[in-house]
């Protein structure tokens, strides 16, 4: 397992192994400069913006686990949010699927892979994140897929983490939890959910990717999943790109579970209804909004417009742009259960 994790990691983020085969390395190579490329075009518009912002604005919340609903792989906004979690929980309809079989592959079969991840990588550098008809494509497209699990490997040690295992996971009712599959006879349909476990100096930190359908109707027939997302929502929580769907009412789950219980939401335009979030938050508004991307409702987030239009001084600007494309620009919406907390002032570079 681990040679598997040490030569995808090496093929698809371009970082050279002594220990890899001719053709993988020459793969590696082949497509390290333009990956390296994508990934710092993120980093400077978006990754390091968000950093500095979060640190000047959220400062430093105790959040030992951050809870990330329709999320796809993106690890990068969860840790440049909150930089000093122990546990990142990721959620999305994707599989997640096991560590890409690079050793195993022929030439052109690494050509391929490579391409694909290319591909995903160069959006994501471009966006800030997957859009879901593009990670759906990524899912079905033939041969051996590119899948969440080495987007989030990669993802991972680009941010400066070493990968010391991956292993899937299931929802554990009783322990009203995701816990690893150890004891199981592994095969592809195990991996459905993952966990990577990451090190950085001498901090361990886990990420847990849940295969999971927020929709009303599927949490509430599978077993424990109503008291996870529960347990889940009781922590910081980041809602952006997610198609507004907790707007919608088959996610009434989710929704309430987060108002209910979230000490801290992040969220961007896509998420939970301002009047709603105003409702059970002290809300503070960054950026621009006037209306939603064209691709949804025009009078979907029309209480957060609203607010934009009769915030006057108190919105603050959004040193990044982010999200669905709007005329408008990037919003951000930073809600505070407790009105009287105050981000831990520390030095930001």
């Amino acid at each position: 397992m681990r040679f598997a994790i040490l030569l995808a990691i090496c093929v698809i983020t371009g970082w050279p192994a002594g220990s890899m085969a001719g053709d993988a390395d020459r793969a590696a190579r082949t497509f390290a400069k333009e990956g390296v490329s994508y990934w710092n075009e993120y980093e400077a518009r978006i990754g390091r913006p968000m950093q500095k912002w979060a640190c000047q604005e959220l400062g430093r919340p105790e959040a030992r686990t951050v809870f990330y609903p329709f999320s796809g792989p993106d690890l990068p906004t969860a840790v440049h949010l909150f930089p000093d979690a122990e546990r990142y929980v990721l959620v999305s309809m994707e599989k997640a699927e096991a560590p890409p079989p690079l050793e195993k592959m022929s030439p052109r079969e690494l050509e391929s892979y490579a391409a694909d991840f290319r591909k995903a990588w160069k959006l994501y550098g471009a966006l800030g994140f997957f859009r879901t008809d593009d990670l759906q494509a990524i899912e079905n497209s033939p041969g051996p897929g590119v899948g969440i699990t080495g987007a989030l490997m990669v993802f991972a040690v680009r941010l400066g983490f070493e990968v010391e295992s991956i292993e899937p996971l299931k929802l554990d009712a009783g322990a009203n939890d995701v816990v690893p599959l150890r004891d199981e006879v592994l095969s592809d349909d195990n991996w459905d959910s993952v966990r990577l476990t990451l090190r950085k100096g001498g901090r361990q930190v886990l990420v847990d990717y849940v295969r999971l359908d927020l929709r009303d109707g599927w949490v509430g027939k599978l077993p424990g999943a109503h008291g996870w997302i529960d347990r889940m929502s009781e922590n910081p929580t980041i809602l952006k790109a997610a198609s507004h769907l907790p707007e919608d009412p088959e996610f009434r789950i989710v929704r309430n579970s987060i108002l209910w219980n979230a000490p801290l939401v992040v969220q961007d335009e896509t998420g939970i209804d301002y009047a709603a979030l105003a409702g059970s938050f002290t809300v503070h508004l960054y950026g621009r909004f006037t209306k939603p991307n064209g691709s949804f409702n025009p009078m979907l987030q029309h209480s957060l417009a609203l607010a934009y239009r009769t915030g006057g001084p108190a919105v603050k600007p959004l040193p990044f742009r982010l999200g669905y494309e709007k005329n408008a620009g990037s919003a951000m919406q930073v809600a505070i259960r407790n009105s009287s907390w105050q981000p831990e002032r520390r030095t930001c570079n």
